[in-house]
């Protein structure tokens, strides 16, 4: 007898140990750190990541398998994203969509543990983003500002280059001495000094350690279990015709579209409150539940959102400095050239996680060695014994036959690409030509309480459930589970390098290496190898880490690049003549602005009449373009799309009314602004005929006409966009 259960004997364990209030001196915390590559960026470019999950002493532990990042302006959530942690921690990349404006924005990182404790718990910190292809006139100029420099106090690591002045397009190494044996985890970072300054004291492992211990004095209620596995999806069994809440209790099991089985049974518990948890599930998926009813009902579950409710905040005002222009444009010009020659290297997938469950089945058809039957009782009749079907009670049912080929007693579990259907019929009327493999699974198998006598497990080429809809025993939907492992683009430049190849693609890297998982195998120093840019100037070199028990490790060095770049390649300045042929940034303007004054600091608030000519962009394929919508642009949050609706804007139609509609309240309209702003502008009520305006789902900002905070927290709101704050 074999047993599918996901849950293992360390759940009932979490649930007799939190049945009680947790007191403040008791150990069972979680706390992140992140570190980043930088701290500013420009709109379309990579922000890299890595998380270290520790204990509240910052002891590297491994509770969580799943880590929440958000980057939030001060009212909302704009990039949302999953990651998986493995052995304590984990790393991703975001790419920052250009709709994002240029501000300042918060990079919030915890655990779904960690919302027990609430929001002052959480990791924060600034980072800024430039987008140089949408203008804002709300950024202020002010002429005296300058970058902090790093602070060297914290080092205990000796970093330094193997030269200190370097060519373009130069390959060379980082070495690190003054290791520990006991190293848990090192992440190495080069990237071009910050010209852009950072408010307030630079964030490091060793200074967020020295702040844990004023974060473990508050008793809090453990009402979320730590996803020790992968993702605990919880929802709300509902009616499917009525949409209210049900009292019933039919079976139900969730899987995902993958070539294995990822599986989970249903725990449902007196007020229809649903639980699934499931071993890792990373990239995008087909998410499905299989119903299995006493009656005729139909049903759906309403997913609750795994990640945070947060507070509104203030962010410091971002502000610009006209000397920065040349780098303003170098730095624009290098994303888009980077991404209209190189998108591919620059979003290359390393690899997903494998199924949780890896059994061989007891017999596998390939069916490609065989001939091909138009209809599957014919293909089952003929080479595959183990399946038949057969009517009862007037209905159609799909069985797998025992190994002595009688037909059990019990239901037998049908799967197409890992998700389970409850629906023989459709099995009936599939395409044979559609599968690519059949595998069955023998004996007897136990989700929440159902029994199963066998698997029959239908696989398809691309799988991705052809054919498969939504119905009355199935809920089908997309779901975005952690992040890809996401590699990172460094070229290598060795001697026997032919000249010609190193010429043929441009080389604009600012973030020179970004290495999160560096292996010292017990070595006091090691040597990491790097190669330089096509871009001159200053360079920095972060070395950041833990060890076993807890110790942070950080390291910081400096060198430059200055030499021209090999002859014949295309330099900088070909590039900004090519591309920018007229310069009318808002640089420019803001510069003439500062010109007509005696003062140092200079607010300045640009009039919409004042013609500002956008950066223009790098004209390439559809497929190389910078992307303005991303999926990770606000990721999905929940097993469900990110917007509900795209409404052409018809004449004397509002915000307000669009609300409503959607969202059974016109508060409500705020969010909706918050979504398109980068394409409606500083004024709300501007939205033209024709605009194409995107409603975002409810669950992404907690929208609830019926819920008082939520109207509270959406009038709040509204008196901020109007006010202008």
């Amino acid at each position: 007898m074999k047993t599918l259960n996901i849950f293992k004997i360390g759940i009932l364990l979490w649930t007799l140990l939190t049945a009680e209030t947790i007191k403040a001196e008791d150990k069972l915390r979680e706390r992140i750190y992140v570190q980043t590559d930088k701290q500013i960026y420009f709109s379309g470019e990579q922000l890299w990541l890595k998380i270290y999950l520790t204990d509240a002493q910052g002891k590297p532990q491994s509770l969580s398998r799943i880590g929440y990042i958000e980057i939030m302006d001060e009212n909302l959530p704009r990039i949302r994203q999953k990651i998986e942690i493995e052995n304590g921690t984990g790393a991703g990349m975001i790419m920052l969509s250009a709709q994002l404006s240029t501000g300042y924005y918060r990079l919030v990182a915890y655990t779904r543990y960690m919302q027990n404790e609430g929001e002052t718990v959480y990791f924060q910190k600034y980072i800024g983003i430039v987008n140089t292809l949408q203008f804002n006139s709300r950024i202020r100029t002010d002429t005296a500002l300058y970058v902090r420099p790093p602070s060297s106090d914290q080092n205990n690591l000796s970093v330094s280059p193997a030269m200190d002045v370097y060519a373009t397009r130069m390959q060379s190494e980082i070495h690190i001495e003054g290791l520990p044996d006991n190293v848990h985890s090192l992440s190495v970072s080069v990237a071009g000094e910050e010209f852009i300054p950072v408010p307030g004291e630079e964030e490091t492992l060793t200074a967020w350690k020295q702040r844990l211990s004023s974060l473990n004095e508050k008793d809090f209620q453990v009402n979320l279990l730590p996803e020790y596995e992968g993702p605990i999806l919880n929802g709300q069994l509902v009616d499917a015709q009525t949409g209210e809440p049900t009292s019933n209790k039919p079976g139900m099991i969730l899987g995902f579209s993958d070539d294995g089985l990822r599986l989970s049974g249903g725990n449902l518990d007196d007020d229809g409150n649903v639980s699934f948890h499931s071993g890792p599930v990373s990239g995008r998926h087909k998410l499905g539940i299989a119903f299995f009813p006493t009656q005729n009902d139909s049903y759906r579950v309403k997913w609750q959102s795994p990640f945070a409710t947060h507070n509104l905040a203030s962010l410091p005002r971002f502000a610009l400095n006209p000397e920065w222009e040349d780098k303003l444009v170098q730095r624009s010009v290098g994303v888009q050239v980077m991404y209209s020659f190189l998108f591919d290297s620059l979003n290359f997938q390393v690899g997903i996680s494998p199924s949780v469950i890896q059994w061989k089945p007891d017999y596998s058809y390939i069916l490609d060695e065989y001939t091909r039957f138009d209809r599957m009782s014919t293909m089952f009749t003929e080479f595959i014994p183990y399946l038949v079907f057969r009517t009862v009670g007037g209905q159609r049912e799909l069985y797998v036959r025992t190994t002595d080929f009688f037909i059990p007693s019990g239901k037998s579990l049908i799967l197409l690409d890992g998700v389970p259907v409850n629906d023989a019929e459709f099995f009936y009327n599939l395409n044979t030509r559609l599968l690519k493999r059949v595998d069955i699974y023998h004996g007897r198998f136990f989700f929440a309480g159902q029994i199963f006598e066998g698997i029959g497990s239908f696989v398809s080429f691309d799988n991705n459930c052809p054919g498969l809809r939504s119905g009355t025993f199935l809920q089908l939907e997309e779901y975005e589970g952690t992040q890809p492992v996401y590699r990172f683009y460094a070229p290598s430049y060795q001697e026997d390098n032919s000249l010609d190849e190193r010429r043929r693609m441009p080389d604009y890297r600012h973030t020179l290496l970004w290495e999160s998982d560096v292996q010292t195998n017990g070595q006091n120093k090691i040597a990491v190898p790097f190669s330089t840019s096509d871009i001159s100037g200053d360079y920095r070199i972060t070395v950041e880490g833990i060890t076993s028990d807890g110790q942070p490790l950080r390291g910081v060095a400096h060198f430059r690049v200055t030499a021209p770049l090999p002859d014949g390649s295309i330099s900088f300045g070909q590039l900004k003549e090519e591309f920018y042929p007229t310069i009318n940034t808002q640089m420019e303007i803001v510069q003439s602005k500062v010109n007509e004054t005696d003062t140092t600091k200079t607010e300045i608030t640009q009039p919409d009449s004042v013609p500002v000519s956008r950066p223009a962009v790098i004209s390439v394929a559809p497929s190389t373009t910078i992307p303005s919508t991303t999926t990770q642009q606000v990721s999905t949050m929940t097993p469900q799309t990110e917007v509900t609706a795209s409404v052409t804007v018809e004449p004397a139609q509002r915000l307000t009314l669009i609300a409503e509609q959607y969202y059974g309240h016109k508060i409500f309209w705020v969010y909706i602004y918050e979504y398109n702003k980068a394409k409606i502008g500083a004024n709300p009520n501007r939205i033209l005929p024709g605009m194409q305006i995107l409603v975002p789902v409810k669950e992404m900002y907690d929208i609830d006409a019926n819920n008082p905070s939520s109207v509270e927290k959406a009038t709040t709101l509204q008196r901020r966009i109007i006010g202008g704050n």
